[in-house]
C-alpha cells in the first residue's frame, strides 16, 4: 500500500541499527541489519508497494471514480480484502447488515437513487441475502445485472451488485 505508513517498521529498525552500529562496536550487527533491511526491501516492502502487485489495492484504487461520495454499499462481512477497500474508499457509506431488513436496504436503495447511483451490494451481503426468501424476492425486483462489478485476479475475487 504506496500511502501505508505501516511499511516503515520494515527499514527504519534495521537503518537504525547500522547508523549505530557503524559508530561504535563489532562490524556484525551492522551487516546483519543491512542485509535485514535489504532482504526486507527486496523481497517484501518494493513489491508490495506496487498496485498491480496487490489485487485489493489495484481493485479499491480503480473504485473510487466509480464510487462517488455518498454511495452507499451494503456488506455482511467485513473481511481483511473489504478493509483494504474501504480504507481507499472512504467516500464511500459502507453499511454493515447484520439481519435481513427489507425496509434498510429500501432507505439505502432510496438514498442511493437521490445520488444517481445504484444501491451496491458486496458479495458477502448478496450470499446473505439470497439465503431467505424475502432477500431474494427484494434482489429480483432491485438488481441491474448490467452494472455488477466482478473483478478476478489471481486468487481474489470481488463482487459487488448494483441495485436500482
Amino acid at each position: 500500500m504506496p500511502q501505508n505508513t505501516f511499511y516503515r517498521m520494515f527499514y527504519l529498525a534495521p537503518l537504525i541499527l547500522v547508523i549505530a552500529g557503524w559508530r561504535r562496536g563489532p562490524r556484525v550487527l551492522p551487516i546483519l541489519a543491512a542485509a535485514l533491511f535489504l532482504w526486507n526491501a527486496a523481497f517484501y516492502i518494493v513489491p508490495k508497494s506496487r498496485a498491480a502487485n496487490n489485487p485489493p489495492l489495484d481493485f479499491a484504487l480503480k473504485q473510487r471514480a466509480q464510487w462517488p461520495a455518498g454511495v452507499p454499499i451494503v456488506f455482511h462481512t467485513f473481511h481483511p480484502d473489504l478493509w483494504t477497500i474501504s480504507y481507499f474508499n472512504p467516500q464511500v457509506a459502507w453499511i454493515g447488515f447484520l439481519s435481513v431488513d427489507i425496509p434498510l436496504l429500501d432507505r439505502n436503495l432510496a438514498a442511493a437513487q437521490s445520488l444517481g447511483q445504484p444501491l451496491w451490494v458486496e458479495a458477502t451481503a448478496y450470499d446473505f441475502l439470497t439465503s431467505t426468501d424475502d432477500g431474494r424476492r427484494w434482489i429480483s425486483e432491485h438488481q441491474d445485472p448490467s452494472r455488477n462489478i466482478d473483478f478476478s485476479e489471481r486468487n481474489r475475487r470481488f463482487r459487488f451488485y448494483a441495485m436500482r
